[in-house]
């Protein structure tokens, strides 16, 4: 398996205390390198965002298919408790931990009478010259950023990881 979001979490483990096992690779969202995994005793789902050619930031989507096989959001109930959402640009990397409580709170995942969203967009600290919605979000967003381009802040790990 030679998945760029892989390579990030080698790379934390070696710095940090964190262990994570593959449980699976999603059936959908290859091309995000989507999958379920375990890191020390959380379950996670991963993804691998994309960077857009004509807008600023990261695309990552976040959908899985009911019964019919129509796409939706994932439902907050049937999360796990944490989305790892890694972000690799040139020389530039980094990754976002947030937590299912969040993701509801930003209406994100789906619960009761919220839809949810099947994608989203990232905007890591390296993103500049964004327009005032893209600026909020970045602003709620860099709470939950780990930027791997330097020097890794382990508190920040450890509490994200938590």
């Amino acid at each position: 398996m030679n998945l760029k979001s892989v390579e990030i979490l080698n790379h934390l483990s070696k710095c940090m205390d964190l262990n994570y096992n593959i449980i699976s690779e999603e059936q959908w969202n290859t091309e995000y390198e989507a999958m379920d995994l375990k890191l020390n005793h959380t379950f996670c789902k991963s993804r691998l965002a994309k960077k857009t050619p004509k807008k600023s930031g990261y695309f990552v989507t976040l959908w899985t298919k009911d019964k019919t096989q129509i796409n939706q959001p994932f439902d907050y109930q049937n999360f796990p408790e944490k989305l790892i959402v890694n972000v690799i640009d040139n020389d530039k990397c980094g990754q976002y931990v947030l937590s299912k409580d969040l993701l509801l709170k930003k209406g994100i995942l789906s619960h009761d009478e919220k839809k949810g969203k099947m994608a989203f967009r990232v905007y890591p600290v390296w993103e500049t010259n964004l327009n005032t919605t893209a600026l909020k979000t970045q602003k709620w967003q860099c709470n939950y950023f780990i930027d791997l381009t330097k020097n890794i802040k382990k508190e920040l790990v450890l509490s994200l990881y938590e």
